[in-house]
């Protein structure tokens, strides 16, 4: 049975980081979506099972529990669960002044959109933070913005691929 969590946002009034939209699925066999093109960064994180992201220029990359994608705006995409091991996953979608500098400390580019945990108990705190943005539909604005730049500041300390700070 596919299981699913959506959060919208309805309030834009953040500049320098906005959220768009959180949510959690629990996919079935197969599932999948796209070829799709975005209009902000949106970001997964498999919590468990396996599944595969394929770029528009063909690159494809095999996706296992613990570890993350990140789609950039305007990049066309496909995903799909695993045969298997469908995968159960959160994610959220995200723009504003800071995103790109976000995305750059966490070590992401177009061509290299996965993400591996350098720390597991940072990734756990991301993680959590993007299940709260999910689930809390009755908060307040400022605590969802919070919860969103506690998941920056995790992903870029959690990132395997983070360049080192100075």
């Amino acid at each position: 049975m596919n299981q699913n969590l959506q959060y919208i946002f309805s309030n834009q009034n953040f500049l320098d980081l906005a959220p768009y939209q959180a949510g959690y699925a629990k996919n079935i066999s197969g599932e999948s979506f796209g070829p799709c093109a975005r209009n902000h960064y949106l970001f997964y994180y498999i919590i468990s099972g396996a599944g595969t992201l394929s770029l528009d220029d063909n690159t494809t990359y095999h996706i296992v529990t613990g570890q993350g994608f990140l789609i950039f705006p305007s990049q066309v995409t496909r995903y799909w669960a695993d045969q298997d091991h469908p995968w159960e996953y959160v994610w959220i979608e995200f723009d504003g002044t800071y995103a790109s500098e976000i995305v750059r400390q966490a070590g992401f580019s177009p061509d290299s959109p996965v993400y591996r945990s350098s720390d597991r108990i940072i990734t756990a705190t991301k993680h959590n933070a993007m299940m709260e943005l999910a689930e809390n539909r009755e908060e307040t604005q400022f605590y969802k913005i919070s919860k969103l730049y506690l998941f920056a500041d995790c992903l870029i300390r959690s990132s395997s691929s983070a360049p080192l700070q100075m």
